[in-house]
């Protein structure tokens, strides 16, 4: 009993110390690669609300503004910071994605911005080098 037991333990140490490691191998290089939409938002009860657009960034250059709330992103529901990030800022780069908003004046709408890297000068606030 006492090996089953002792043999189990190590099986389970061993196999999830070695899946921990294969997870993120480095995960400055994700931050490095992280797409860029310029914008700053809160999260309410209602869902995620544009608090800030930042100049020059695909969310100006798409139409967002502050006080949009985001919808969906690529028909995907955005519903918490979570899916945010999942459905916006996990993409590369480069990549069109398409942002159902409903604006202040409660007009539902579809905006397509092309996602962009960090620009130099925000990099700090992200710890990038």
């Amino acid at each position: 009993m006492k090996r089953s037991i002792l043999f189990f333990f190590f099986f389970f140490f061993f196999f999830c110390k070695s899946k921990q490691e294969s997870v993120n191998p480095n995960p400055q290089n994700v931050q490095e690669n992280q797409a860029y939409l310029g914008i700053l938002y809160i999260e309410t009860s209602n869902g995620i609300q544009v608090a800030e657009v930042f100049p020059d960034s695909p969310a100006s250059k798409s139409g967002i503004e502050p006080g949009d709330f985001i919808l969906s992103a690529n028909g995907y529901p955005v519903v918490g910071s979570y899916t945010l990030r999942e459905n916006i800022f996990s993409l590369k780069p480069g990549t069109e994605v398409y942002i159902e908003v409903i604006k202040l004046n409660g007009k539902k709408t579809v905006l397509k911005a092309t996602l962009e890297p960090i620009p130099e000068k925000y990099k700090h606030k992200y710890n990038i080098k």
